[in-house]
């Protein structure tokens, strides 16, 4: 009993440490180093935040990437240049596919199959 509770109280009284710095110091001369590395800009984007326009249904029907003649005209397009078409609002419009779906009167399911 005695040593559980010697062991449980040095496993809680121990420091813990995540993170090998001795590891990652390696790569440079000294700290100095590091913390100037470390406060370098750069330009990768992935955790880059960058927001979405939102639209309304009645923003989105008005919107000039969504000029479609006349909405029948996806109806008897082929598939594939359909497809195509529906390909360019999604990514242009950044709408949803329920949201392109009650606009353009096609089926959401059209526009799930557009890859």
């Amino acid at each position: 009993m005695y040593v559980l509770i010697s062991l449980s109280r040095q496993k809680r009284d121990a420091k813990v440490n995540l993170i090998d710095s001795e590891f990652v110091l390696k790569f440079f001369r000294d700290t100095e180093e590091f913390k100037s590395y470390m406060r370098e800009e750069t330009e990768d984007k992935c955790l880059a935040y960058s927001p979405k326009k939102r639209y309304t249904d009645g923003e989105l029907k008005e919107t000039k990437s969504l000029l479609v003649e006349d909405v029948f005209l996806l109806q008897i397009l082929d598939r594939p240049s359909r497809d195509n078409l529906l390909k360019r609002k999604k990514e242009t419009t950044g709408a949803s596919n329920r949201q392109l779906s009650r606009v353009l009167k096609i089926g959401r399911d059209v526009l799930d199959k557009v890859k």
